[in-house]
């Protein structure tokens, strides 16, 4: 969950000083490069049909995928949130124009939204009940080191191909 979280935004800093990725994409500034960053982590989007803002992403995922967790379990939750982060990444991959890369940023975002959503609570019901109020506690401070950790990581991974010989 989080090195795919740490991977796109280190990954999306690096395409944006590739000149292939301004070239293809009519060189994004101003609001459009706004929308483009920040359509990851999506709270609204300016809808290209009207002049409003349209609530999105991570506002609507969270309870969709709570239904969906206390329906089905709490794999199927995780599975749905896979799926969505990788239907997102396919669709930026893929991208013909700069509104199916905002797309796939806010699917991958909404992907993102739904293993938040599950995945502690999951980690809380296969913890011992000795140990239970201990992971309950420390979960916050344990999701900061492994943010921190992963950003390391990720942030190497994603700097390949930006800086790589091929356009």
């Amino acid at each position: 969950m989080y090195l795919t979280f740490q991977y796109d935004g280190a990954y999306l800093n690096g395409l944006l000083i590739v000149p292939a990725w301004g070239n293809y994409f009519n060189h994004p500034a101003g609001q459009t490069l706004g929308l483009v960053t920040a359509s990851f982590y999506f709270r609204t989007l300016v809808s290209a049909s009207s002049s409003g803002l349209t609530a999105l992403a991570k506002i609507i995922m969270p309870p969709v995928a709570g239904w969906v967790s206390d329906k089905y379990g709490r794999r199927a939750g995780l599975m749905l949130g896979s799926i969505i982060t990788l239907a997102g990444g396919l669709l930026g991959a893929f991208s013909r124009d700069l509104g199916m890369f905002i797309g796939g940023r806010v699917l991958v975002g909404a992907g993102q939204a739904c293993h938040q959503a599950i995945a502690p609570p999951l980690l809380q019901e296969f913890a011992h009940p000795v140990g239970f109020v201990a992971i309950e506690t420390n979960f916050s401070v344990f999701e900061v080191f492994v943010v921190q950790c992963t950003w390391v990581y990720s942030s190497l991974v994603a700097s390949y191909p930006p800086f790589s010989p091929w356009e």
